[in-house]
């Protein structure tokens, strides 16, 4: 069974037709991504979201062809933040690998984030050796 987008919603469990592109994947939907890196503001930005082959994409819209930006799972954990850190809302968990970038996210919902949890946790376990 294929599903239609909503791009307000979080869906999980593909594939899904976005547009008129036909997606496989583990997990998509809308999250609030921190950028900024040591030069750049430390701002939160609604970025769309990807999860596919323990790999997560994110653009700005669920129709642009070409992704902001991209990394593996491998190796990372997902966790709520540490104590005290600032999130965008209380909805927040961080992705996590010692000695690489920590991205921090917020979903919408509690719903949401436990979704988007599950699945970045079930893909990083899944592609350990790939």
């Amino acid at each position: 069974m294929v599903y239609p987008v909503d791009p307000t919603a979080v869906r999980c469990g593909g594939p899904f037709l976005v547009g008129d592109f036909l997606l496989q994947c583990l997990c998509i939907g809308y999250l609030i991504k921190q950028g900024g890196s040591g030069i750049t503001p430390k701002n939160w930005r609604k970025r769309w979201f990807v999860l596919k082959d323990g790999t997560v994409y994110y653009y700005k819209t669920p129709y642009d062809d070409a992704a902001l930006g991209y990394f593996t799972l491998h190796g990372y954990m997902i966790m709520p933040p540490q104590p005290g850190k600032r999130m965008h809302n209380k909805f927040g968990f961080k992705i996590f690998r010692d000695g690489y970038r920590t991205f921090y996210l917020c979903a919408e919902s509690a719903e949401d984030m436990k979704r988007w949890m599950n699945a970045l946790s079930l893909a990083s376990i899944q592609y350990q050796d790939h």
